[in-house]
């Protein structure tokens, strides 16, 4: 009898075990999305989940037979407090397997001691001032960051012949971030920087900055604030107050003062352009991986028939079917396979 009970006791661990793996298989992998989904900010997250949806809708919603399930969590803003109250939902109650989203810096770093203390990956998708990366062994980034794409512009404009600039920025990390990146590299150059200026993150009114600038007397204005809302106003307020009218350049990241999205907030100049540099070093008009060209609806970008080209260089590392490369990271990863994620090193 005893043989007996041992014999079953064995098929029916055998059993279990055969039947762990369809299990796993069928519990879904679920993704905390923290985002800006309403307010001012709103366009940071709308861009994120769309971006998450177009890619489960063109390769599928199943990995390693899991489905992957979205849970959204709005922060309305830039607001910390919430970010870290809606990450601990998700940990604790959803049992999310990551966290990702963060469109703004604050929400990130407030979520970030987080990630460490529940061992969960934290994806930031935009947030992009530099120090967020240190704040947890447990995060990755997946865009860029502001002092990237702020010296090419500064060496843009001391390599053709502008000297004087006067510097707006947003009074928060990303903005100090691109300020200091930009005024290093550009008085290195030669360039002297006339004036500068923090402008609140909530809220601003552009105006008397700007005014304070044209009164400078610069041959541009290097502009870092938030995309969407904040973008249009600066812009808006800059053709106001004449500083196209006399002559003075407008240099700043792309999604500020070249993308403009008229779906998400009207056209606030009619057919006016802005005088500005255009294309910058670090923002080449690029193919995708299968050779289409940008903005074309047919390779992920946007039309451009509404008035918006939004279309990201794919890093040497991700250049292509046939030539991908996984980047070194700068520390090792803390969660398998990260290592080999194209922008891991941001």
């Amino acid at each position: 009898m005893s043989a007996r009970r041992t014999l079953a006791r064995a098929a029916a661990i055998a059993a279990a075990l055969l039947c762990a793996p369809q299990a796993f298989a069928e519990e879904p992998i679920r993704v905390g999305l923290i985002g800006e989904f309403s307010g001012p900010f709103a366009a940071y997250g709308k861009q994120i989940h769309g971006g998450i949806k177009a890619y489960l809708q063109q390769h599928g919603d199943t990995v390693a037979g899991r489905k992957v399930e979205i849970i959204l969590k709005d922060t309305t803003g830039p607001a910390p407090e919430i970010a870290k109250r809606l990450a601990q939902d998700l940990v604790t109650q959803d049992k999310v397997d990551f966290l990702a989203g963060f469109g703004l810096t604050p929400n990130a770093l407030a979520v970030a001691p987080l990630a460490t203390q529940a061992k969960t990956p934290m994806l930031v998708m935009n947030a992009a001032s530099s120090v967020i990366t240190t704040r947890s062994p447990y995060v990755v980034r997946f865009s860029m960051t502001l002092p990237q794409v702020t010296m090419p512009m500064a060496l843009w404009a001391a390599k053709n012949g502008i000297k004087k600039v006067y510097t707006i920025v947003s009074d928060y990390a990303p903005g100090l971030d691109a300020e200091a990146a930009f005024t290093k590299a550009f008085t290195a150059h030669g360039g002297e920087i006339v004036g500068s200026a923090r402008v609140p993150l909530k809220n601003p009114d552009f105006a008397p900055f700007v005014q304070r600038a044209k009164d400078a007397a610069p041959q541009a204005v290097f502009i870092f604030v938030p995309a969407g809302e904040q973008g249009i106003a600066f812009v808006k307020a800059f053709t106001e107050r004449g500083l196209k009218q006399a002559g003075i350049k407008l240099i700043g990241p792309g999604d500020v003062v070249v993308v403009v999205d008229h779906r998400q907030v009207p056209r606030p100049l009619g057919d006016e352009r802005i005088d500005q540099p255009g294309r910058l070093p670090g923002q080449p008009e690029a193919p995708d991986h299968d050779g289409g060209a940008v903005g074309d609806p047919g390779d992920g970008g946007f039309e451009r028939g509404d008035g918006l080209v939004y279309h990201w260089r794919a890093p040497p590392a991700c250049a292509g079917p046939g030539q991908r490369r996984p980047s070194p990271p700068e520390r090792s990863s803390p969660f398998p396979g990260t290592e080999r994620l194209c922008g891991y090193r941001t």
